[in-house]
């Protein structure tokens, strides 16, 4: 949601914004839980109306589906979220993120998500006036 929204805040008039999801090639999914992922892409919206969005869902590595997509519709810019994992974390899991940045031929803007109980910058409230 953090990407989406910064890609929001980049878009102009005339955008073109695509969202989208990859299920890893080991994840098995049912027809029900690809129909309610579809509907969940659909929740997203753009404050914009001038804005298109599209929604995809693929299945396969992370990082090759969406440098894959970036290819086919001729992306000017990938934004994407990332955990922030670093050390034993990334070394496990990976990073989709970092497979991404290492190979697009494209700029690419990450996003690192917000964690819970931390409070976002846009939230923050600077104080007008600082005391002695």
């Amino acid at each position: 949601m953090a990407a989406f929204g910064v890609a929001c805040a980049l878009a102009r008039e005339g955008t073109r914004l695509i969202v989208v999801h990859v299920l890893e090639e080991a994840l098995v999914a049912s027809e029900s839980y690809l129909a309610t992922l579809n509907d969940r892409l659909r929740e997203f919206e753009a404050p914009d109306p001038s804005v298109t969005l599209e929604f995809h869902l693929r299945e396969g590595k992370a990082a090759v589906e969406i440098l894959r997509m970036a290819e086919e519709v001729g992306a000017d810019l990938i934004v994407m979220g990332t955990h922030g994992r670093t050390g034993v974390g990334r070394l496990l899991m990976g990073s989709v993120a970092e497979g991404v940045l290492r190979r697009s031929p494209r700029p690419v803007l990450t996003v690192r998500a917000a964690l819970p109980g931390r409070i976002a910058s846009s939230e923050m409230q600077i104080p007008e006036t600082m005391g002695p």
